[in-house]
């Protein structure tokens, strides 16, 4: 641990207080947590407005402009059939006593993020805006109970701990250990606790919209995501240790196998979140032509299908494959491109997943 950069990087996230508190306005945080706790209601008769309600106050912890995962919660949540299910996933994320195993927790969250993606593949198919994930994940669970985790951006979070040199990485992608991470924000936490010149600035921004019992830990997250968005590492020199993937031993090729997994893993994560930006697209409207059928007109579009309707009778294609492959035509050279930019993606998707299922499976085998 080196305790002169955790020193200095504490010293500039003071220096730069008015700044991040009263320019960028990122006491937000504690705003959306207690705005979340004050309308929180599990039994609400309708949970799609609750849970909207109680979100509103996110900003981008988690919608942004090209994914929406919380969004995704309210379009399941508002149908009929599946309000009661969505009740008891959250049930099962936020009331279930894991009696602070941390890994038990992120067992708790993966089969969260799972079963709601299975939900939105069935009900809304190709909007991948709405996919969960940790991060978002995280999210809710630190807006139910900020005293008993942390907030999770990656890439503020490394960088936190190559500059402070904390020894126990956490990893990344599919190599991820939520109970590592937790622990290095708890020693922030004891740091935090020890320096009064910090946790008075801190608690004069306080008033009464903003949710302090977080035992710190929101304040935690705020130093690790500061650190970067604000670049308050740019003058303390550290190095990013350097891993040596090239051993020829046992060990060491399953090391590297998980290397490559955690950036697949990540590259996934960066493709799925790509493709999410072409979910606004509509081809309702869109003139095509096809060679057997004649000409026509895109009457609906429903996640990855179009219904064309033509002189006489309708069809249904599957969205892009159908204009790649030349089966349907269209004159619009604007559209064509962009369906054919959505296709590349969606095979670079189903590559590196593929690819991340060979290696776990060769993981699996050697470990």
């Amino acid at each position: 641990m080196n305790k002169e950069h955790f020193n200095e990087l504490i010293g500039k996230y003071l220096e730069n207080f008015s700044n991040i508190n009263d320019v960028n306005e990122e006491y937000y945080k504690w705003v959306a947590v207690k705005h979340f706790k004050d309308n929180w209601d599990i039994d609400a008769e309708n949970f799609a407005d609750m849970f909207k309600e109680a979100i509103s106050e996110t900003s981008n912890l988690i919608n942004n402009h090209i994914v929406q995962p919380g969004n995704g919660i309210i379009k399941l949540a508002e149908r009929p059939e599946l309000t009661d299910v969505v009740k008891n996933l959250f049930r099962d994320l936020f009331y279930s006593d894991d009696s602070g195993d941390i890994d038990k927790r992120q067992d708790r969250i993966e089969t969260f993020s799972g079963s709601v993606n299975a939900l939105l593949d069935e009900y809304e198919p190709g909007k991948w805006k709405y996919r969960q994930d940790l991060r978002c994940v995280l999210v809710y669970l630190n807006l139910f109970a900020p005293d008993k985790n942390y907030f999770f951006k990656a890439t503020q979070a490394k960088e936190f701990m190559y500059c402070v040199e904390y020894g126990d990485d956490f990893g990344s992608g599919l190599n991820f250990r939520l109970s590592k991470y937790y622990r290095m924000c708890d020693w922030l936490v004891e740091q935090i606790k020890s320096m009064p010149e910090l946790i008075k600035t801190h608690k004069d921004r306080m008033t009464e919209d903003m949710f302090e019992e977080d035992d710190y830990h929101i304040l935690a997250f705020d130093i690790i995501y500061c650190g970067v968005t604000y670049h308050l590492f740019r003058d303390i020199v550290y190095t990013p240790p350097k891993i040596n993937a090239k051993k020829k031993e046992e060990k060491a090729i399953l090391e590297e196998a998980k290397i490559e997994l955690t950036r697949l893993s990540d590259e996934f994560e960066s493709l799925v979140s790509e493709r999410a930006s072409y979910d606004d697209f509509s081809a309702v409207g869109m003139k095509i032509e096809q060679k057997l059928l004649g000409k026509g007109t895109v009457s609906a579009h429903q996640g990855r299908y179009i219904t064309v309707k033509f002189e006489t009778n309708e069809k249904k294609f599957l969205l892009p494959n159908a204009f790649v492959s030349g089966f349907l035509k269209t004159d619009d050279e604007s559209i064509a491109k962009l369906l054919s930019d959505m296709s590349i993606l969606d095979d670079k998707i189903d590559t590196v997943r593929d690819k991340i299922n060979d290696l776990q499976k060769l993981v699996k085998k050697k470990e």
